[in-house]
């Protein structure tokens, strides 16, 4: 099936630069689509990606300026735009490698509509790297969402994802008027609740290569507290 695989960034060029040595490596199938989302001015970075002449000879790469602020307008643009069949979201600082995006397509190959990488498992701690309030916060979200829309699922939040056509355009109105990081939580509800086969596969967690932690707590609790009072 056509891949896309999604990849905001912002101000991330060492994790750019290691995505592009994992494209290098073959360690996603030739003639796949990858899509940078921007969310800064960041000219620098943009032409790294650019001037990568011998992999645009092997993927179709491209880089968009997301206009709106926030992850999720990134999300949204980013779907809209993508060409595959199955539509894959990956963090662009390091925590997430190419080489699971495998993991993931063979699940959707499999019959999944939906399949979220959980941090919990594959031997890994969990999200090594990041201080203990991000841990602490980043559990608590995703356990009290899953609680509250009694989803099966331990990682509800975690972007690292893929999904078939289908459900992202199926889905596109609905998540249009999410804002936050909680979209993909909504993503997920919004698939059990429509009926899509959803499944988690355990895949490591790396620590950060480059940037900061963009989701700030208190900017993401005003959209995480509408989406629990949501039915």
């Amino acid at each position: 099936m056509p891949l896309s695989i999604l990849i905001p960034i912002l101000n991330e060029p060492e994790g750019v630069k290691a995505i592009l040595a994992q494209l290098a490596e073959g360690q996603v199938p030739p003639g796949s689509e990858i899509v940078f989302l921007s969310g800064c001015q960041d000219a620098a970075t943009r032409e790294l990606v650019l001037r990568s002449r011998d992999l645009h000879d092997k993927f179709k790469i491209s880089w968009l300026e997301v206009e709106e602020k926030g992850i999720a307008a990134a999300w949204n643009l980013g779907l809209r735009a993508a060409t595959g069949s199955i539509l894959v979201t990956m963090d662009g600082d390091g925590a997430h490698h190419l080489s699971d995006v495998a993991i993931l397509v063979k699940r959707i190959e499999a019959g999944a509509d939906l399949v979220i990488a959980s941090r919990h498992g594959a031997g890994h701690g969990y999200m090594p790297g990041r201080n203990v309030r991000d841990r602490v916060a980043s559990l608590a979200a995703g356990w009290t969402f899953a609680r509250k829309h009694r989803l099966k699922v331990t990682d509800p939040l975690h972007g690292f994802r893929a999904r078939r056509r289908k459900l992202a355009e199926s889905s596109a109105d609905f998540l249009q008027r999410i804002a936050g990081n909680v979209w993909m939580g909504e993503e997920t509800r919004f698939a059990v609740m429509r009926g899509y086969h959803v499944a988690e596969v355990p895949i490591a967690y790396r620590a950060r290569l480059a940037g900061r932690e963009n989701k700030r707590l208190m900017a993401e609790l005003a959209p995480f507290l509408r989406s629990l009072v949501r039915n």
